[in-house]
């Protein structure tokens, strides 16, 4: 399963989430208080996860730094699947405002981010950046 991680201000909750995507999934409570599942409307098989969670362990301190010079008050949603095209569509679908985590290394501003995704439909966050 493949992930990346949604860095956004505190104000943003798992319902802001729900209600950008509810025209196009299925979407699934699960136990935990900031966590979805997000279900294809056309194709059941076609799944993610999206959980929200503090900041912490597995940022370094420069990290951190960084994250809160951009956001004061921040806070991660994990979005995860083992698709990734699919990651790729609910990801243009979210296009929020803040950091993504691509779990690869690199901690991207969000409109860059985006942006890449948009404009290179073959582009693939999970390869090295140059």
């Amino acid at each position: 399963m493949e992930s990346l991680t949604l860095i956004v201000s505190q104000e943003t909750t798992v319902e802001f989430f729900r209600n950008m995507v509810a025209p196009f999934y299925h979407i699934q409570e699960l136990p935990s208080w900031h966590q979805i599942s997000l279900i294809d409307k056309n194709d059941p098989t076609r799944h993610a996860f999206l959980s929200g969670e503090e900041l912490g362990v597995e940022y370094e301190a420069e990290e951190m730094e960084m994250i809160r010079a951009a956001i004061s008050r921040p806070i991660g949603f994990v979005l995860a699947s083992s698709d990734h095209e699919f990651l790729r569509e609910i990801l243009l679908r979210l296009e929020v405002e803040g950091l993504i985590d691509d779990t690869f290394g690199k901690i991207w501003n969000s409109r860059e981010f985006f942006g890449k995704l948009r404009l290179e439909p073959t582009w693939d966050w999970r390869r090295p950046v140059e």
